[in-house]
C-alpha cells in the first residue's frame, strides 16, 4: 500500500485510510476523504502510460517534462502495439497520459442580434 507525507493537494489529503484512487487504480493510505492518490493529486490527473488503455481509443498523451506537448495519440496495433499520435500515425513514447475531455452534450445557440 501506498503512503505518502506530502501536504494535502487537491483531492488527496494524507491519513490512515486504506483507499483506492479513482484515478490510477492504486491502494494507498490517506485521509478518509481522498478521492485520489499523491502521485495523482500532484501531477494534475495525469497518469503512468502503463495505465493507459491499449483498446485504440484516443488518449492526450506527453512526455514527462516542463513544455512538453500534449499529442493525442492511441495504442497502435496494426503496427506492431506502440503508441502512435495524430497527425500522421507517426510512433511516440510518452510517459503519461490523460481521457481525451468529452465534447459539448447539446449545441451552444447564440442570439445574435
Amino acid at each position: 500500500m501506498k503512503t505518502d507525507d506530502r501536504p494535502k493537494r487537491g483531492m488527496w489529503a494524507p491519513g490512515t485510510y486504506m483507499c483506492k484512487c479513482a484515478n490510477c487504480e492504486a491502494v494507498f493510505s490517506g485521509d478518509k476523504r481522498a478521492f485520489s492518490c499523491a502521485d495523482c493529486a500532484y501531477n494534475n490527473g495525469w497518469r503512468f502510460i502503463e495505465s493507459a488503455p491499449k483498446d485504440g481509443h484516443d488518449i492526450l498523451a506527453t512526455v514527462a517534462g516542463i513544455g512538453q506537448p500534449v499529442r493525442i495519440a492511441f495504442w497502435d496495433e496494426a503496427r506492431g502495439g506502440v503508441w502512435s499520435m495524430w497527425p500522421g500515425r507517426e510512433p511516440m513514447e510518452p510517459t503519461h497520459w490523460k481521457p481525451c475531455p468529452r465534447g459539448p452534450s447539446e449545441p451552444e445557440t447564440a442570439s445574435i442580434p
